[in-house]
């Protein structure tokens, strides 16, 4: 009885460590307090486009042209993690940066205590090389990454052919 007992109580501990160590997922309604925005925007339909990198590797897009902000696929833990890693060597936080022209970029760093952006496209005012060579690695990390639709449940039933997502 006491190595039944025993056995019972390991296994919930187990589940338990399991279920709290694990990441889940997130949605654009519910994000984590640490998160790396980018983008750009302005020109002559003033138009933006901002990406958000969570440290698990989900990636969300939000546009002048989407109602909802939307997922895409994700990149891997590790790279995503490089990324705010090359994030905080950057120390935006201490960088007021805001000379947008016509077209400008950003950087944005929130966390628990920080929320700071970095906004750059006037020719006559130079962003720092680092900080405009992180917004390109970024931007290139993002491209043709595909939209993931979460479908609802009373979608799936009427669906013939149901998986999950589609495209």
């Amino acid at each position: 009885m006491q190595k039944l007992f025993l056995f019972g109580s390991s296994a919930l501990a187990m589940t338990c460590l399991l279920i709290a160590c694990s990441s889940g997922k997130y949605t654009p309604q519910k994000l984590p307090d640490n998160r790396l925005h980018f983008g750009s925007g302005g020109g002559f339909t003033g138009a933006v486009t901002e990406y958000i990198l969570l440290e698990n590797g989900q990636l969300f897009l939000a546009d002048s042209y989407r109602k909802d902000t939307v997922e895409l696929t994700t990149m891997s833990r590790a790279q995503a993690k490089g990324y705010f890693k090359s994030l905080d060597s950057l120390r935006l936080e201490k960088y007021d940066f805001y000379h947008p022209g016509n077209m400008y970029f950003f950087l944005r760093q929130v966390d628990e205590i920080i929320d700071h952006k970095v906004t750059w496209g006037d020719q006559q005012v130079n962003v720092r090389d680092d900080v405009k060579r992180l917004h390109a690695n970024l931007q290139e990390a993002v491209k043709g990454r595909k939209i993931l639709y979460h479908r609802l449940p009373e979608k799936e039933k009427k669906d013939k052919n149901p998986s999950g997502y589609w495209q």
